[in-house]
């Protein structure tokens, strides 16, 4: 796995990729300090699936994951947008060795706006294949980097001082429910997948 991260404010953010090759599984996670700003799409480049899309309606931070299979090792940095400009940071992850038909096979989709407590829990995803990579994800609008308790492996928790991103991973080697998850953060808007 290769990680980049940016931050930026602007109603957009071209999102630099790492290195990848051929099927590669491309994934975007990003966090965005803003109330009910819209739909995300992807406008730099063609193949790109919004995962999931939490437009949060009763607190400051929207959260959005994107995905895409890799057709070559030189694929367009993808720009992502939402209608107003704020602070957004956002981090790029290749894997490399998924299943290139279906490299999702379940996710959490557009997750649940969560209470604040400064310690949120994302469930668990029951997933259908063995060897499952699963991903957590929590945005904050407070500007601290949401962090994942141990037990999943972190990718980032950082900020811009205005919104904040936590990303983390774990293996389910068994096809079923995987575990639910904590992460210690201020006020947060989480979603998994």
């Amino acid at each position: 796995t290769n990680i980049t991260q940016l931050t930026t404010e602007a109603a957009s953010m071209t999102v630099p990729l790492p290195v990848h090759a051929t099927d590669d599984l491309l994934l975007v996670f990003l966090a965005k300090d803003a109330v009910r700003s819209g739909t995300w799409s992807e406008t730099a480049s063609t193949g790109w699936t919004i995962g999931g899309n939490l437009d949060n309606a009763t607190g400051g931070c929207n959260l959005m994951w994107a995905y895409k299979k890799a057709t070559s090792a030189s694929e367009t940095n993808p720009n992502f947008s939402q209608t107003d400009a704020d602070s957004m940071i956002a981090v790029a992850i290749s894997v490399k060795g998924v299943h290139t038909t279906t490299p999702i096979d379940v996710s959490g989709g557009n997750g649940a706006v969560t209470t604040g407590s400064g310690k949120e829990t994302i469930t668990g995803l029951t997933t259908v294949n063995a060897n499952a990579l699963c991903f957590y994800t929590l945005g904050d609008s407070i500007g601290v980097g949401p962090t994942p308790e141990p037990g999943i492996q972190t990718v980032i928790a950082d900020d811009t001082a205005s919104v904040g991103l936590g990303v983390g991973w774990s293996i389910k080697k068994t096809a079923g429910t995987a575990p639910n998850h904590v992460f210690y953060c201020n006020t947060g808007a989480a979603l998994n997948g």
